[in-house]
């Protein structure tokens, strides 16, 4: 995918769940309905990745999938503007994986269910893939 597509995914992702939801954020209990089959994808030993496709699903990837591509934006100092060191990895796999990270996170949480699941998922990716130094780039 290029970059600008990336780009207009990330643009219209949110506006995307929004309509879904009818409010201005989508919480961290709707994000974990909507990622069920995520949670059960099954990633493959060439990085290839099975679920079941649905509209729900869809949306829960995508907006999955624009948190992956905003992650390897940098600072002024060459570190990661998220404060997570994500893996390199193919990109199904990479999604796949914070959905999960998302998730335990959540769980790990309940009282923290009804907040907006963007910031639920920043949480969680710095929880589980700190950065060595403030100053490294990803692993």
């Amino acid at each position: 995918m290029t970059k600008a597509r990336l780009a207009a995914v990330a643009l219209a992702l949110p506006l995307a769940l929004t309509t879904h939801t009818a409010r201005a954020e989508v919480s961290t209990m709707t994000m974990m309905s909507l990622c069920g089959p995520a949670l059960e994808a099954e990633v493959q030993p060439d990085g290839a990745t099975r679920m079941i496709h649905t509209y729900e699903s869809g949306l829960c990837f995508g907006a999955f999938l624009s948190v992956q591509s905003m992650s390897f934006v940098m600072d002024g100092n060459g570190a990661p503007a998220f404060h997570a060191c994500l893996p390199t990895q193919p990109i199904a796999h990479g999604v796949v994986q914070m959905v999960r990270v998302f998730d335990a996170y959540a769980r790990k949480h309940p009282e923290k269910q009804n907040e907006s699941y963007i910031t639920k998922t920043l949480n969680s990716l710095i929880e589980a893939f700190p950065c060595k130094e403030p100053s490294t780039s990803r692993k």
